[in-house]
């Protein structure tokens, strides 16, 4: 049976067979009525730019430094990996694993194998692992933290004004773009689309 594929129930587990779905149609669970899908018009050309932005974005925001800091008359840059380094010399190991999972290494894994997915879904090619690559950023996802982090380096600055010179630097700003890219990306990517451009939901 072509473009068919098997989808069960969110509510009550009931297995229904799905095919194409029109842009305007609403599919239905035939046991309790739960939404399964609705149609979509949504490109893939969005969220694949808004991704491949991301990653300048990301770059640029490991490159600057996030503060600049002027104490007792020297200059001190605060950078993403830095900071890694510096919690690794306070004797914080374990915090420094988790600034770099979460900030350093989760969002590019994420914003690259998204990419790689959404490419080979416009040439509506799915390779023997596009379709587990893309079952895994949608896991990946949730180990991005980059707004915890930002959120703590603006904590950070408006206690650290009180005891010496503090100016943002230019990854501040990318690293704020990065995120609202990010939240942009989330909200313009329909799965559904991506899986039927793919032409495998197993």
């Amino acid at each position: 049976m072509a473009n068919v594929s098997l989808m069960a129930c969110p509510e009550c587990d009931l297995v229904h067979q799905m095919s194409h779905l029109p842009a305007t149609g609403t599919a239905l669970c035939a046991r309790c009525g739960a939404v399964l899908r609705q149609g979509s018009r949504r490109s893939l050309d969005t969220p694949l730019a808004l991704a491949f932005t991301s990653l300048v974005l990301f770059g640029i925001a490991n490159a600057y430094p996030l503060l600049v800091l002027q104490l007792h008359g020297s200059w001190q840059e605060a950078t993403i990996p830095g900071c890694a380094k510096a919690l690794v010399t306070l004797g914080w190991p374990w915090l420094a694993a988790i600034l770099i999972t979460t900030v350093i290494v989760a969002p590019p894994i994420y914003m690259c194998g998204l990419s790689f997915v959404l490419i080979q879904a416009k040439r509506h090619r799915n390779g023997p692992w596009t379709a587990r690559i893309f079952r895994i950023v949608l896991e990946f996802q949730t180990w991005a933290m980059s707004e915890v982090f930002l959120l703590g380096i603006l904590v950070a600055y408006v206690k650290l004004t009180d005891m010496a010179l503090v100016a943002p630097g230019f990854s501040i700003y990318a690293l704020a773009g990065f995120i609202i890219t990010v939240s942009a990306v989330a909200s313009s990517l329909d799965p559904m689309t991506v899986w039927d451009a793919l032409g495998d939901r197993a």
